[in-house]
């Protein structure tokens, strides 16, 4: 086994094996104790196996994820756009199939280099402790389900390192997966408070998106693609991303506010991630501004809440559960298809005029 010291000559940690000719002495590169003693010990490892006559290939996570994302590709026939991460060539909006495990390996390799201080982790270093290490930390910022799907992801990931030879088997297997049930439920911000920070915003795009999103209840992604062409006669009809394998399509009686704004400054006001982004910590900033104080401590407010507001609207307006389920594009709905579109023409104004 090899160990750690501190030289006067060096700010980082360094690593010694053996004796003799046979000595290794290597910087890890890292100044917390901590870390070093983790590379340390993936060192040890790697020796140990060498000894047994054991020599994984050698790649980085980086490569094979690289391999893996294009494997990914070429399974869906689409080749990505190079000016735009979230569409593809056709210009429609990118897969979740292929987005979400775009968005897990980037935030692995910022795990592997914050946490371990390993900017181009092999794959033979990465063990199941860290990756369990990351869903736990996973699991206090995000929701269960969110975590679930992750560790889906990282399943298939690492089936096909194991397929491409690169580790004997998939230890992610080996790990218990999480829990369904969402301990920190999101919750709607109260609409005053909405209503408020739109009104204190001086960004135009972010008036606009900041008011789709509270009086229309799209879900972010649905909403940043919106297309002139899905609104019409005052209502937004479309299928929305996240329940299209069920034919489920939403009827959204255009509010007044938004009619007011025009159609083509809702459908352009925010069409990239990094600007939806920017714009969250705006809407973050101006409810610390105002003083509002999320009930979900371990949560920060997110545009996701708005829809939860909308909701709430259209219960406090006496709109029945089913007028709701077609409008927020909810599966689950007893009536007919029929039967419910009647029913939001009778509630369109009440709807249209919330306030």
């Amino acid at each position: 086994m090899g160990s750690i010291h501190k030289r006067p000559d060096s700010p980082f940690w360094w690593y010694t094996n053996g004796t003799g000719y046979k000595r290794i002495q290597k910087s890890t590169g890292s100044k917390n104790k901590k870390i070093a003693q983790r590379i340390a010990d993936h060192w040890d490892n790697e020796i140990a196996l060498k000894k047994v006559g054991i020599a994984p290939k050698n790649i980085t996570f980086k490569k094979i994820s690289e391999l893996y994302i294009k494997n990914l590709y070429a399974e869906h026939k689409i080749t990505q756009a190079t000016n735009d991460e979230s569409k593809t060539t056709n210009g429609k909006r990118e897969p979740t199939k292929l987005k979400a495990p775009k968005s897990l390996i980037n935030r692995l390799h910022v795990f592997f280099e914050r946490d371990y201080g390993i900017k181009d982790i092999l794959v033979k270093d990465i063990t199941k402790d860290m990756i369990m290490e990351e869903m736990t930390l996973r699991l206090e910022t995000v929701a269960n389900k969110t975590v679930l799907n992750d560790y889906v992801i990282l399943n298939q990931i690492f089936d096909f390192i194991v397929k491409e030879g690169y580790i004997s088997h998939n230890f992610v297997k080996e790990i218990p997966a999480p829990s369904k049930k969402a301990k920190n439920p999101r919750t709607a911000i109260p609409y005053d408070i909405v209503k408020k920070a739109i009104e204190k915003t001086d960004n135009q795009n972010d008036k606009f998106f900041w008011s789709l999103l509270l009086y229309t209840g799209l879900r972010v992604g649905d909403a940043m693609f919106l297309e002139p062409s899905d609104i019409k006669d005052n209502a937004i009809f479309v299928t929305p991303s996240k329940t299209s394998k069920f034919e489920t399509w939403v009827d959204i009686p255009l509010h007044k506010k938004l009619v007011e704004y025009g159609i083509e400054a809702i459908c352009n006001c925010m069409k990239t991630p990094s600007a939806k982004n920017e714009s969250l910590k705006r809407f973050r900033t101006i409810l610390k501004k105002i003083k509002y104080k999320h009930p979900e401590k371990s949560m920060k407010p997110d545009f996701h809440s708005l829809r939860h507001t909308y909701h709430t609207l259209l219960s406090s307006s006496n709109v029945p559960d089913a007028v709701i389920a077609l409008i927020t594009g909810h599966k689950k709905t007893k009536q007919t298809r029929h039967y419910i579109s009647n029913k939001v023409d009778r509630y369109r104004e009440i709807i249209t005029n919330i306030d």
